[in-house]
């Protein structure tokens, strides 16, 4: 056999190459470990901002729950369950059961009376199970397919069956509306009138007129670029915006993560056009001194100075004007009017005038028929 040597030379110069690709290798690992630090950084951020500080706060709760119950059960530190076997005399599905039926009897509050509702119960275990896909693990409570473990199900039908009624708030009657634009007041009840009477076209929701008591939200108040206004060509209007033919609004954040456009047409006969009602809250807030266009449209000025709208104060007064009105008049009680009431009154409406589902879905940026919840069958326009 004959045996080949290389030379000192030859051997360093090979030595050095390995050398060299095991260090461009090391720094490409290097480059690639900063930059999905970087990135997950981003990805956390991006989630953050997707969900409101109301709903992570929720979610931790449910996760710290689920731990505390797992503790009280005998599994501390076994989060995911993972030293379950096959054997064992209690599985997983156990354990979740126990965890809806502890907190179902309000075991996790110091007080320890009155009981938790389906829906509140339904929202936790989505969590938890989300906790687990996190980590890619198996969902814990779901087939491959979707379906709710049986045993899951038939505990949320009991549930549901015990379940208080749930109360629902009342629609207005479009009489009321038309009383209420009319009623003579203050420059803070005139502007809340008109947002009220505004959001009723395109059946808003509170925070998207209105300043909510959440620290942050999803849903962000309209601002004066998000309202635009155009002739019978198309073409935007500027000025004079209470002789355009159609007025849009652009809803740049929503509860269910989309953007969306609606838009309706001028109606010259009626006390309620959308289009002249907009135009004078626009006019009204570009009047004041240092507005433009990214103001939010519950800007209203007392005193001299510019203020938000609140939700309550919005509350308070159309409470007040079924009272002033009558509740005999207006066929709902005053006590009963909530944050929901201005959607409810608009799906009902549109359901009373025989609106096709799938246009009240549209106009009111519904994804699914779960705007039928808000039709209430003993109403009258």
């Amino acid at each position: 056999h004959t045996c080949i040597t290389l030379n000192p030379t030859a051997q360093r110069t090979r030595n050095n190459q390995r050398h060299d690709a095991a260090q461009l290798r090391n720094l490409r690992r290097q480059r690639g470990e900063s930059l999905l630090l970087v990135t997950r950084a981003q990805a956390d951020d991006d989630e953050r901002r997707a969900h409101t500080e109301g709903t992570q706060a929720k979610r931790h709760s449910d996760i710290s729950k689920w731990e505390l119950f797992l503790s009280r059960a005998g599994k501390k530190g076994d989060t995911f369950l993972e030293s379950i076997e096959i054997g064992d005399r209690f599985q997983q599905s156990d354990y979740f059961r126990g965890f809806l039926a502890y907190y179902r009897r309000n075991g996790f509050s110091t007080k320890g009376h009155g009981t938790i509702g389906t829906g509140r119960l339904g929202t936790a275990l989505g969590n938890i199970a989300s906790h687990f896909e996190n980590e890619g693990l198996k969902n814990p409570i779901r087939s491959s397919s979707g379906k709710l473990n049986p045993a899951l199900n038939r505990q949320f039908k009991a549930y549901k069956i015990n379940d208080p009624a749930v109360k629902r708030q009342p629609a207005l009657p479009l009489r009321f509306f038309k009383k209420f634009i009319k009623m003579e007041a203050t420059e803070t009840s005139e502007a809340i009138a008109q947002l009220f009477c505004c959001g009723l076209h395109f059946g808003m929701r509170s925070c998207e007129y209105s300043k909510t008591n959440e620290r942050q939200t999803r849903t962000k108040i309209l601002r004066v670029r998000n309202i635009k206004f155009y002739n019978k060509l198309g073409r935007e209007l500027t000025s004079n915006r209470k002789n355009a033919e159609f007025v849009k609004i652009t809803f740049e954040n929503q509860k269910n993560g989309q953007k969306m456009e609606t838009q309706t047409r001028r109606r010259k006969d009626s006390i309620l056009c959308a289009v002249r009602l907009w135009a004078t809250v626009i006019e009204r807030i570009l009047s004041y001194n240092s507005t433009d266009e990214n103001t939010t449209i519950n800007t209203v000025r007392v005193d001299g100075r510019l203020r938000q709208l609140t939700c309550n104060q919005v509350r308070l007064h159309v409470k007040t004007a079924v009272t002033l009105l009558g509740e005999d008049y207006v066929q709902v009680k005053a006590s009963e009017i909530g944050t929901h009431t201005l959607r409810v009154s608009f799906a009902t409406m549109c359901d009373l005038e025989g609106v096709a589902p799938k246009k009240i879905m549209m106009a009111g940026r519904w994804l699914s028929t779960a705007f039928m919840k808000y039709v209430r069958d003993d109403s009258v326009l």
